[in-house]
């Protein structure tokens, strides 16, 4: 229940900077970006972080990565139309993903990020827009799982 509580907790501060860098940043692409690095500061083991735009209900757009991994995670989102970031978006829920070697939820997304040496993922909604929806999500190596920082 502690977890779920961190979480919550954690989606809604992110949730809430969002709504404060958007005012403090002179452009959208800025402001995503100011936001998946501090996805990585607030999430211990984190190593990448990017931000997904789901359109309508299976376009999946990638928006400032830290690097070419949660890109290619999103294409694979989007092709088997199935993972974390889908489920959090579309579900309103924040999505945990500790042991991405042994996840059932997304067999096949999930077989794939762990062959892409990603162990853990957390995936949370950041905003709505009619029938868009975009989401955060810190990554981390298959050595260790993700949960917020203390």
């Amino acid at each position: 229940m502690a977890n779920e509580a961190a979480r919550t907790d954690l989606r809604a501060e992110m949730a809430a900077l969002a709504r404060e860098m958007q005012r403090e940043h002179s452009s959208v692409e800025q402001t995503l970006q100011a936001i998946t690095h501090t996805a990585i500061e607030k999430v211990a083991g984190a190593t990448h972080a990017g931000v997904t735009l789901v359109v309508g209900r299976r376009k999946v757009e990638s928006r400032a990565a830290t690097s070419a991994l949660p890109r290619e995670l999103d294409e694979l989102q989007e092709r088997l139309g199935e993972g974390p970031c889908l489920q959090a978006a579309w579900e309103h829920e924040t999505v945990h993903a500790p042991d991405m070697e042994h996840e059932s939820r997304w067999p096949r997304f999930a077989s794939a990020a762990f062959a892409r040496g990603i162990g853990a993922m957390m995936s949370f909604e950041l905003f709505t827009d009619h029938d868009n929806r975009c989401g955060n999500r810190p990554l981390r190596p298959a050595t260790s799982s993700a949960k917020p920082k203390a």
